[in-house]
């Protein structure tokens, strides 16, 4: 995979072929699930997130701190301060296609995270179609830059980054595409961080926005052909790769997410790995697009304890080997 934003061909991607209600269907996640109808998943999992949620509100926690003034929703929470000054932190964004959801229903694995000894923020920001998907890159950015920041000042060993379906974008663009540098307030500038960021997780993510393009998702959006793979962390997996060779990531997607959710998560991982990074693709059994997060809330769900180790993995042991082939989990 290069590194260039250049459009390529897409003839010989299976969604090139698929006409308008077959792309609609694939990347309505809700469609897929076993659990509960397309109409009414949604809704249900917005109930349980928020229960959930509400759970890590018992913790340690600072609520609503700007971390930028580009827009309203650009405020993030932070829990579990009150942890060892070398705690990991995991800074999580949340899902809903650029448009929907929030951080207040964000907070599902916060307390099995606590209790591991990480330190989470969760972060909000701006939603489309007020503002624009380069806009809200922008604002992840600068919440990372944050992170980064209280990470350093507390000693920590190290950042981990994490987002559901659209979050995994937003995070793995973060870390693939220029950085705004210099001493102004508006600097977003990741280089004096490079080191202390070294993992990426991502649950039921979209690496290569192109085939949205055709979609209802894009109707706030108003992506081209040209824009959609500029917003791709597909298109840049080389400068990631360039940038942060000891970056490790792990990729899981759901058992029921949709074929395309699945081949994305495994094209991205093979990616990462040509581009010289540790990445592992799970598909995770009995999971959909919406329990892939919600089962995170147990500490003995597989994917939790996987995080667990995964976090550990990439602040403790740098040079250590990671598997970099799809794993099935049971």
């Amino acid at each position: 995979m290069g590194d260039t934003v250049k459009t390529p061909a897409t003839a010989h991607h299976p969604w090139a072929a698929m006409n308008q209600e077959e792309l609609e269907a694939e990347y309505s996640p809700s469609r897929w699930s076993k659990r509960h109808g397309a109409q009414q998943i949604i809704g249900i999992h917005v109930k349980v997130a928020t229960d959930l949620s509400q759970v890590a509100f018992s913790l340690t926690h600072r609520l609503n701190i700007p971390y930028s003034d580009q827009g309203p929703r650009a405020k993030l929470d932070v829990f579990g301060e009150d942890l060892p000054a070398e705690s990991v932190l995991l800074v999580y964004v949340h899902g809903g296609y650029w448009q929907q959801m929030n951080k207040e229903v964000s907070s599902l694995f916060v307390k099995p995270l606590y209790h591991a000894g990480v330190v989470t923020v969760v972060v909000g920001y701006d939603l489309a179609p007020q503002v624009s998907l380069e806009r809200i890159v922008s604002e992840v950015r600068a919440a990372v830059l944050w992170a980064c920041k209280l990470a350093r000042e507390r000693g920590s060993k190290g950042v981990v980054l994490a987002g559901w379906s659209a979050g995994a974008q937003l995070v793995t663009q973060v870390l693939s595409t220029p950085e705004v540098k210099g001493d102004t307030p508006s600097s977003t500038d990741l280089t004096p961080y490079k080191d202390l960021i070294g993992g990426v997780v991502t649950f039921s993510g979209v690496f290569d926005l192109r085939p949205l393009v055709k979609t209802s998702v894009n109707e706030p959006l108003h992506l081209t052909d040209s824009t959609a793979w500029a917003m791709s962390p597909l298109a840049s997996v080389g400068v990631m790769g360039r940038a942060r060779p000891s970056l490790r990531l792990l990729i899981s997607v759901g058992q029921h997410d949709s074929p395309e959710f699945k081949r994305q998560s495994k094209e991205y991982c093979q990616a990462c790995v040509e581009a010289g990074m540790r990445a592992e693709c799970v598909v995770v059994e009995g999971m959909d697009h919406f329990s892939i997060v919600e089962d995170l809330a147990q500490e003995k769900f597989s994917l939790t304890q996987r995080i667990v180790s995964f976090v550990k993995l990439c602040t403790t042991s740098p040079h250590a080997d990671t598997p970099k082939h799809d794993k099935k989990d049971h």
